[in-house]
């Protein structure tokens, strides 16, 4: 059998890679385009795919604009019905009326995130690809899956593996908790929104919005001891927070603020799980201050708005872990796994369930949108900046050393095209950003 499996998402496609090796010869592609190619070329070549899966949520083209374009193209060459290729397509939201489409569209089935290799296997049982029979043989020692996950991947690269379904079911254990009301949700820091509504005062003072900051006592010394920085050049003089605001501005105090409030959320009971945390907690504030700078180039949305996005883009992952992590010890199994098998877990639903904090935190339908798909949104004319932007700010991370993965982004020219921006400005604006990145990661 011969496989294409298309997804912008590295974790999720080298997972559908590993699992589905065990079944034929594995294609796989990171875009919507590269698909359409690699389907074109197939043909060409007269070695059609039997399978191909596609994530739903691509930036460049949505899956759904791929299964249009490769359904067409079998019409056109007047493909009969029981010989076209067999799609399966693959969705983190299982959104009703997203699947219905895919259904109406030509798909043979849909697949929600996260999967494992059963799951996967139903799917080619019912589409008619493999007997029941072949799922015993693909599980196998001498299967190329089980190997390559006995060498690189690990029980989340190996979901038949025991320790890999314990993990997907305990994800799967937080959100239907959450969805029930049974996981209680951290509020959203007070301190922020009391600033915000500070500032939206006539004629407020240096003195009001001192004021507001002196009410939390950790975010006030921390704050102190940024402006006393090398970066602000306080030098121990600043002794008061408006003298603080004075020296490093309302806008970067306001961001300052935010960021300190937001830390108390990256809760940790232990020092690996801490260490992984500090590095999600240093991406946020790295993709809040790039997100403000490509704003400031751009000038196509709020830069509070941004930046406090940029902040809580990876929510979902955060409460996830913490979740996950105290499942696991409550049940006695923490120590069996890695932390790299849980965030590889949680990698492939983190975004959909951060939106869903967000729509219960109250925050309006764009930002929750936009923190949703921030991992693959749209990319189009009709796209909003918002999306756009925060996508932009969490890849680019990776070039300055602030992101969860050490591979470099994709192809970013369609984004950098919409958003009217060039090479030559993301560099000026990576290299103006780093530094008060890292003063600020230093600081708190």
């Amino acid at each position: 059998m011969k496989i294409l499996i298309a997804d912008d998402e590295l974790v999720s496609r080298k997972l559908m890679e590993r699992i589905m090796t065990g079944y034929g010869e594995c294609a796989a592609v990171e875009s919507g385009k590269a698909a359409i190619e690699a389907f074109k070329t197939a043909w060409e070549n007269q070695k059609p795919f039997d399978l191909i899966t596609l994530d739903i949520s691509m930036p460049d083209m949505s899956g759904l604009d791929v299964l249009f374009q490769i359904r067409a193209m079998e019409k056109q060459k007047e493909v009969p019905a029981d010989k076209r290729t067999i799609i399966i397509m693959v969705t983190a939201s299982a959104d009703k009326d997203t699947i219905v489409t895919a259904i109406q569209t030509g798909c043979n089935d849909y697949i929600a995130k996260p999967f494992d290799r059963d799951t996967l296997a139903k799917k080619l049982i019912k589409v008619g690809l493999i007997s029941p029979s072949e799922t015993s043989s693909a599980k196998g020692g001498m299967s190329p899956v089980t190997k390559d996950a006995k060498t690189n991947g690990g029980p989340a690269a190996n979901s038949a593996h025991p320790e890999g379904k314990v993990l997907l079911n305990a994800v799967k254990d937080v959100i239907e908790a959450f969805k029930k009301g049974k996981i209680e949700l951290p509020a959203f820091p007070a301190l922020i929104q009391k600033i915000q509504e500070v500032l939206r005062l006539p004629d407020v003072t240096l003195e009001d919005i001192a004021a507001c900051i002196e009410q939390d006592q950790i975010v006030t010394l921390r704050l102190l001891s940024m402006a006393n920085s090398v970066h602000y050049g306080g030098q121990g003089k600043v002794k008061s927070i408006v003298q603080a605001l004075t020296l490093v501005g309302i806008k970067d105090t306001k961001g300052i603020v935010s960021t300190i409030a937001m830390k108390s959320l990256y809760k940790a009971d232990s020092a690996p799980v801490k260490a992984v945390m500090d590095k999600l907690f240093h991406h946020a504030i790295a993709t809040a201050y790039v997100a403000r700078a490509i704003v400031k180039k751009h000038n196509g949305e709020d830069e509070d708005t941004i930046f406090l996005l940029g902040l809580t883009h990876d929510i979902g992952k955060v409460l996830l872990l913490h979740a996950m992590t105290l499942n696991l010890a409550m049940k006695g199994k923490s120590p069996e796994f890695k932390l790299d098998d849980i965030m590889a877990v949680i990698q492939t639903v983190h975004a959909g369930f951060g939106g869903a904090v967000f729509q219960r935190w109250g925050f309006e339908e764009s930002l929750i949108k936009a923190v949703s798909t921030h991992e693959a949104p749209e990319i189009s004319a009709d796209s909003r900046n918002m999306v756009i932007i925060l996508y932009l700010a969490n890849m680019l991370t990776r070039r300055i050393g602030f992101s969860m993965f050490e591979e470099q982004p994709p192809d970013l020219s369609d984004v950098l095209q919409l958003l009217s921006l060039s090479e030559a400005d993301i560099d000026t604006l990576l290299a103006e950003v780093q530094e008060k990145v890292q003063a600020t990661v230093s600081s708190i």
